[in-house]
């Protein structure tokens, strides 16, 4: 609840449109929001709706166009997504790894809807979920039965 309070009180335009600050600290505290949501317990996950992982999605989108590309912006956000997806399937409890798969889902469906905007292509995508063993984590039945 903390990380997405900070995540909204950053992204007040009072303070984060002011560009020394965004030039200073914006990168930094994306990555640290990152490096908690990646590194949190299966608890914590669970705890977190989608409803609010929208909302930090949308906070660190809108904090990383302020000094990026939108395009640049848009990839760096659909990678941190599909992380926190291959997070999620690594999970023992079956609420993460059923928002995993419905995020992929998006993910993948996103890529065919915006063809003329695509952050990942379609084979950088196919790429990853073979890297990361993602059939094979899905259909794992030691998980699927807890």
């Amino acid at each position: 609840m903390v990380l997405i309070n900070l995540s909204i009180l950053i992204s007040l335009p009072a303070i984060v449109y002011h560009k020394t600050f965004v030039q200073e600290y914006g990168d930094r505290i994306i990555k640290a929001i990152k490096a908690r949501l990646l590194g949190s317990q299966d608890k914590s996950i669970r705890d977190i709706d989608k409803e609010k992982v929208g909302v930090l999605y949308g906070t660190i989108s809108g904090m990383q166009r302020r000094f990026m590309e939108r395009e640049d912006s848009q990839r760096e956000l659909e990678i941190f997504k599909l992380e926190m997806c291959k997070k999620y399937l690594k999970s023992d409890l079956l609420e993460p790894r059923i928002t995993a798969i419905r995020e992929l889902n998006s993910i993948i469906d996103n890529n065919k809807s915006y063809s003329l905007t695509k952050a990942l292509t379609l084979d950088f995508i196919i790429n990853w979920m073979t890297e990361n063993n993602v059939i094979n984590t899905i259909w794992d039945v030691r998980r699927t039965h807890q």
